[in-house]
């Protein structure tokens, strides 16, 4: 009884690439799309304009096929008890939210499919950007988070002008600070 979690920014091209490294690190993974309308669909390449079209709110993985007429998650993760869930970011006019991707076992059953998670996090967690200064309204000055990640593109996304936005509130994470931080040291 376990779970993983990770926190990170990406922008919605950065998902195919995503499937790409886990396919690597896990070869035996189902993949699986829910989609804006509730529904589950079996990932194929073809498939992949959805991540950019923002039609796509979670990636699924499972070591064990999947029955795509699971309507719900709660349904999803009974039945599928250690399947990896990898919120897909929706790219909004000037800004990204944080997301995440993450696994529970619930019961033995899913212990051993959360080691192979747990190899493909590190891996990708690896290819990160990490730390961040967090920034409110009320304290622009910010405060230094190690543990906040992102990917490249969403870097050169928020240089470019993009707002990456934590999960909720109004609170801005500014990786560009501790890029030039760690250039000084």
């Amino acid at each position: 009884m376990g779970s993983l979690i990770i926190q990170f920014h990406a922008v919605p091209d950065d998902m195919e690439d995503m499937i790409g490294l886990l396919s690597s690190v896990v070869p035996e993974a189902n993949f699986y799309l829910r989609l804006k309308s509730r529904e589950f669909v079996k990932y194929t390449p073809e498939l992949a304009s959805l991540f950019v079209l923002n039609q796509v709110d979670w990636i699924v993985a499972s070591l064990v096929p999947i029955d795509v007429t699971c309507t719900t998650f709660d349904k999803l993760i009974d039945t599928h008890p250690a399947s990896l869930h990898i919120e897909v970011p929706e790219l909004c006019t000037h800004f990204v939210r944080e997301v995440a991707a993450s696994a529970k076992a619930w019961d033995e059953r899913g212990d051993a499919p959360l080691k192979a998670w747990a190899r493909f996090i590190r891996k990708f967690r690896k290819q990160l950007y990490s730390g961040a200064y967090l920034t409110t309204p009320s304290s622009p000055e910010g405060r230094y988070y190690k543990n906040a990640h992102a990917t490249a593109r969403a870097i050169a996304a928020a240089k470019a002008g993009l707002t990456l936005k934590a999960v909720a509130g109004d609170a801005v994470y500014e990786f560009s600070k501790s890029l030039e931080r760690a250039k000084v040291q």
